[in-house]
């Protein structure tokens, strides 16, 4: 089975995405080449544009059989297509008595060919992510299967949790290199719909962030992108720790420097669950061997300029996801060991211009001075 070559591609040609299915009546073959292909447009890093046919993004192999008997099923595939090379991936069969998958080879999640529409489709932001317990390790496992890429042992033991400051939950997957390394890359793209960040460390480990704050889609409302925290206590450190991790991306990251650079770690960031209902701060943060020897020399540079940057009334700015709740004069914690934990209002709120983070302006306020607003008021 050959591998795409994806090099023109990821110089800036277009990767043709087809589904297609094979109908069989009682094990005779009455439909070849059902009109399910469409053409799915990859471009880095903008978003996935839709330029699939009105079939592909509407049809599910239910209807694909409608008026049949009980007797049919279904083998769905895609088909990735680059230049004259050809690598198609079996999705499973669909039977209609059980109106149920039966995975293929690789294995993929139950009726994942019908999430493959809605997939090229805009209507969710995340078409992996959209059946509950869904974790993002689940979805990664299920994109891998489809790819044919299978990690090292079993997922679950190439995920390791980061406990250096406290009980982070697991947040990267890494996948060993091995000559399906064209296949990985092909992943790394297909990744941006399920909100991760890949790449390849300077070791030539496959690495796979996730956003464990972004858990599951809720059930009860598939029409709109809702999600939930799994644990929020467990996505929260402590001001001495922010700072630190703050002034870390400021010592270590330069302009014009690349993540694969970089060996990387990744901690969330909690201002008050209370009363947004939802985290709204995480920085990525990247250490280079080549910018300092060693971690334990970045962090006692570091510590030198803790006292400064915690003090009260020193003021913090922050990278956070753009969330439109979030305006000047609403105030945000830092949640501590203590009781009272440090307080902030935000003075300014700058929204990007296009895709990327909104920078906040943070100044510290004693915690009796000002009263939180509740949530929507």
């Amino acid at each position: 089975m050959a591998t795409p070559d994806l090099t023109s591609w990821i110089r800036g040609t277009q990767l043709d995405l087809e589904c297609s299915a094979t109908i069989r009546n009682l094990g005779t073959v009455v439909t070849a080449g059902v009109p399910v292909s469409g053409t799915l447009t990859l471009t880095r890093p903008a978003a996935v544009v839709r330029t699939a046919d009105v079939l592909f993004q509407t049809l599910t192999p239910k209807a694909l059989a409608a008026g049949l008997d009980s007797g049919w099923t279904a083998d769905l595939q895609v088909t990735v297509r680059q230049g004259g090379t050809v690598h198609t991936v079996p999705l499973g069969r669909f039977r209609a008595i059980t109106t149920e998958w039966s995975p293929g080879a690789p294995a993929v999640a139950a009726q994942l060919a019908d999430e493959l529409t809605l997939a090229v489709d805009d209507r969710y932001k995340y078409p992996y992510t959209m059946r509950k317990g869904w974790t993002y390790f689940e979805a990664i496992r299920r994109l891998l299967g489809i790819l044919g890429i299978t990690p090292a042992g079993t997922l679950h033991a190439t995920i390791a949790t980061d406990t250096t400051w406290g009980p982070i939950p697991a947040s990267s997957i890494r996948v060993p290199i091995t000559e399906d390394r064209e296949r990985i890359e092909l992943f790394e793209l297909l990744n941006d719909r399920i909100k991760t960040q890949t790449w390849f460390d300077k070791n030539g480990v496959l690495t796979i962030r996730c956003d464990p704050a972004v858990y599951y889609r809720k059930a009860a409302n598939r029409t709109r992108a809702d999600y939930v925290l799994s644990d929020p206590a467990a996505f929260r450190v402590d001001a001495v720790k922010f700072a630190r991790e703050d002034q870390y991306n400021a010592l270590v990251i330069q302009p014009g420097e690349s993540a694969e650079n970089f060996w990387y770690s990744w901690r969330p960031v909690t201002f008050g669950n209370t009363p947004y209902g939802a985290r709204f701060g995480a920085k990525p943060v990247f250490y280079s061997s080549d910018l300092l020897d060693t971690r334990a020399q970045a962090e006692a540079a570091i510590d030198e300029m803790l006292p400064d940057y915690t003090s009260p009334a020193k003021r913090l700015t922050v990278s956070a996801p753009p969330y439109w709740w979030i305006e000047a004069g609403n105030v945000v914690s830092l949640p501590g060991a203590s009781s009272k934990p440090p307080r902030y209002v935000i003075n300014a709120v700058s929204l990007p211009l296009g895709l990327g983070d909104m920078a906040l302006e943070l100044e510290s306020i004693d915690p009796e001075q000002y009263e939180v607003p509740e949530y929507g008021a």
